[in-house]
């Protein structure tokens, strides 16, 4: 058990940091990108319903295309002058989508329908009303629109987002660094994604082998990244609810 308890504690760990550097000179075997896939597939998602598919990008001509299209990491000063003015800056590339494997998360729509409008309540009173669809038939027992938000894209993107974590941890598990990245430019074009309007590149997670002689912040130019998860501790919090004896709801903070 405490060889089960150290490892979850290491994976956690490893899932926690964005790696930026690969080592190239190795390859993973296609037993563990078929694994990787089998579990991406079969991820928890609502009512068991495919929000999403999954693209395996095992090329490196087009890791590389990937990489040239993840312009996003903010890097110099940012800090305003006393009149608001911005200090000079530049972008590079994400190198976390450089990795030996990467698996790229694309929205879809399920051509199944197993969510169903149960009563007048908005049970996602969290939600504007707005974001409705405007006279869709909400009679209970009614299939919902497929364009209602609480289906369109907080399923999606709750779905995607189990998927990539549930990807993450079997990939530590194997042995190997991961990195996640959201900015992708026209890499859906590239690889001809862009067939239907509910079909999008959200999500990419880079897989593979680090290279030992750097900090995994530092990408294979030598820039040095920021690397949070080396020097914050985040200010969320997670609290056990339980009743005391008096019946009364009580807060404890369990880490």
């Amino acid at each position: 058990m405490q060889d089960i308890i150290k490892d979850i504690k290491r994976t956690s760990e490893v899932i926690r940091r964005c790696q930026r550097n690969w080592n190239h000179s190795k390859s993973i075997p296609r037993e563990h990108i078929e694994l990787l896939a089998d579990v991406a597939k079969n991820s928890p998602a609502k009512q068991d319903e495919a929000y999403f598919d999954v693209y395996a990008i095992t090329d490196s001509k087009l890791i590389e295309k990937l990489y040239e299209n993840s312009d996003g990491f903010t890097a110099g000063v940012l800090n305003a002058d006393k009149n608001g003015k911005l200090g000079k800056f530049t972008v590079w590339p994400n190198s976390q989508t450089r990795a030996n494997l990467v698996f790229c998360w694309v929205s879809r729509r399920p051509t199944t329908m197993r969510n169903f409008y149960q009563d007048d309540i908005d049970h996602d009173h969290f939600i504007p009303a707005e974001t409705d669809v405007a006279g869709a038939d909400k009679t209970p027992g009614t299939p919902k629109d497929p364009n209602e938000w609480s289906r369109n894209i907080e399923n999606t993107y709750t779905s995607i987002g189990i998927s990539t974590a549930c990807v993450a941890m079997a990939a530590a598990r194997l042995g190997y660094v991961t990195g996640y990245n959201k900015n992708c430019g026209e890499f859906d074009e590239i690889i001809e994604l862009r067939t239907s309007e509910n079909v999008w590149l959200r999500y990419t997670l880079g897989i593979g082998f680090p290279n030992e002689d750097k900090p995994h912040y530092v990408d294979d130019e030598g820039r040095e990244f920021g690397s949070f998860s080396l020097t914050t501790e985040r200010e969320n919090k997670i609290v056990e609810v339980t009743y005391d004896e008096h019946g009364n709801i009580k807060k404890d903070k369990l880490a």
